[in-house]
């Protein structure tokens, strides 16, 4: 199971930036849940590992195959990679996290394609 966070703050949502196998589309940050973590837990980790970024205020969203998506606010923090996701991060592999304007959204190539509908319908 993964855990997703969908952060939106003064009319922008954050968003990681992929290149990967040539391939370049945008992810809203979370990640897999591990063993004896709940998916709140795996929440909060997997959103400071990739953004630095400690959340607050979770609720959840809606679900994409049993992978639930949480909106969350910022409790603290500037979204920049840290630790080993960015040791990760190579020429042809590599993702940032960024705000990205409400109104540009709809344009990105943001995957799953259903979160994005989902976050598009709520704004």
């Amino acid at each position: 199971m993964r855990a997703s966070a969908i952060i939106i703050q003064d009319g922008k949502i954050l968003l990681i930036h992929r290149h990967k196998n040539g391939q370049e589309y945008w992810v809203f940050p979370g990640g897999g849940v591990e063993e004896g973590e709940t998916v709140e837990q795996a929440l909060v980790r997997e959103v400071e590992e990739e953004t630095s970024l400690k959340i607050i205020n979770f609720k959840l969203g809606f679900r994409i195959q049993n992978n639930p998506y949480f909106y969350c606010e910022v409790g603290s923090g500037v979204p920049h990679l840290i630790g080993e996701e960015l040791y990760k991060n190579s020429p042809v592999d590599h993702h940032q996290p960024e705000w990205i304007d409400e109104i540009q959204i709809k344009n990105l190539n943001i995957l799953p394609l259903e979160a994005k509908q989902q976050v598009l319908s709520k704004l």
